[in-house]
């Protein structure tokens, strides 16, 4: 489980395209969407 500030900074919306990452929405994983 990520923590709950990285999975907060996934969603925000990014202030350029590049800084988008992709994250899974249940578990916060980055590989395991």
């Amino acid at each position: 489980m990520a923590k709950k500030c990285k999975i907060e900074k996934a969603k925000r919306k990014p202030k350029f395209k590049v800084q988008q990452h992709s994250r899974c929405h249940i578990c916060g994983r980055p590989r395991g969407y």
